[in-house]
């Protein structure tokens, strides 16, 4: 009997194990990103930079509402700027929908994404050879906000990239944080040669372990603090989490 308790107490530990990524991102908010046949699931696999001149697909395991539409963003968290890192914006889409509404997307059942054409047009990982691993972080925001066009300050956001201040832009739209409905994120590193220069040190949240979920964009290595941070995790167990813990303890401790 101790020891059917204690294995059933261990399933529930695995339960909340399961429910969420070891970047803290549950698996409900995970984008499925693909690229030929090179699919993305958890956060933070580092990738070669070959293959990926177009376009991927993606597919979501959740959404605001089958009816809205949303925003779809693409940055490089890592970009050399003038002597520092700053985010480089690869890829900005409004007008993005489920391609099937028939049933709401699940972890079991994800959707993929209807894309269309492109505000800021999509381009490659090409991080410098030599450097760190850059991560490339995607966003999905849902509901996109009634009549949304880019605010005209942004209007030659398609050549000058970068530096992008992913804050500001989110306020100037309508946006934030609480619209994220699903994001994920990769690294690439290039090592296809010799470096010829040499780059800026990483950002603080590359080696911390508390890291939140929009990255600040500011001339000094990111802070993990505010609405900052690659890790994409919320930084909070979920309430299923929280519920299989609760039941998994109790039944370790009675047994």
């Amino acid at each position: 009997m101790v020891e059917m308790k204690f294995a059933i107490g261990l399933a529930f530990l695995a339960g909340l194990a399961s429910t969420q990524t070891n970047n803290g991102l549950d698996v409900e908010d995970q984008l499925i990103i693909t690229y030929g046949q090179r699919t993305i699931h958890a956060p933070n696999a580092l990738m070669h930079p070959g293959h990926m001149s177009s376009e991927p697909n993606i597919s979501t395991s959740r959404w605001s509402s089958p009816s809205d539409s949303a925003i779809l963003m693409m940055i490089d968290l890592d970009a050399v700027f003038e002597n520092t890192r700053v985010n480089l914006l690869h890829w900005l889409v409004s007008d993005v929908t489920l391609a099937n509404t028939n049933s709401d997307p699940s972890a079991d059942n994800p959707r993929p994404l209807n894309i269309p054409d492109a505000q800021v047009s999509y381009i490659q990982p090409d991080p410098p050879v030599g450097d760190i691993a850059h991560t490339y972080q995607f966003y999905v925001f849902s509901p996109q906000p009634n009549g949304f066009s880019l605010p005209s300050r942004y209007s030659n956001l398609a050549d000058s990239r970068a530096p992008f201040d992913l804050d500001q832009f989110l306020s100037d739209s309508g946006l934030g944080q609480a619209d994220i409905v699903a994001s994920n994120h990769f690294r690439v590193r290039n090592l296809a040669g010799q470096p010829t220069t040499t780059f800026p040190p990483p950002r603080v949240s590359e080696t911390s372990s508390g890291q939140s979920r929009l990255p600040s964009q500011t001339n000094e290595p990111e802070q993990s603090t505010g609405l900052g941070g690659p890790s994409v995790g919320k930084g909070n167990l979920s309430m299923k989490s929280l519920f299989a813990l609760f039941v998994g303890l109790k039944f370790l401790v009675t047994a």
